[in-house]
């Protein structure tokens, strides 16, 4: 997969980096809970990371899918969201991760085979 670099990276550096964001979301949840101050700027961090990957993966940024997970993480970073809207939204952001680094995964292989 090419960078906005001009390198091209394997597809399942990509895959990894997504499959790794599903613990960084899930964490998530613990820290709503516990109400931790720290909530907000964690989540603001994560944005901050993906829209770098983003910018550095420009076929993500092409994806409506990635957009769909930023938007949810942005939406989480609102405190005033309830711990039940957060679970949803948590567990949708954890699917979408999946679902990317699958398919991402799965574009390494057409291009091998």
């Amino acid at each position: 997969m090419m960078t906005s670099i001009g390198c091209n990276i394997p597809d399942q550096c990509v895959s990894n980096y997504l499959d790794a964001l599903v613990g960084k979301i899930y964490k998530i949840l613990p820290m709503k809970e516990d109400n931790a101050e720290f909530l907000q700027p964690y989540i603001e961090r994560k944005i901050r990371e993906m829209l770098a990957f983003q910018k550095f993966i420009s076929i993500i940024g092409e994806d409506p899918d990635f957009l769909c997970l930023l938007l949810i993480l942005y939406s989480l970073a609102d405190q005033g969201a309830g711990i039940e809207s957060v679970k949803h939204d948590v567990f949708e952001a954890i699917r979408l991760c999946k679902a990317l680094s699958q398919k991402y995964r799965c574009e390494e292989v057409l291009h091998d085979g």
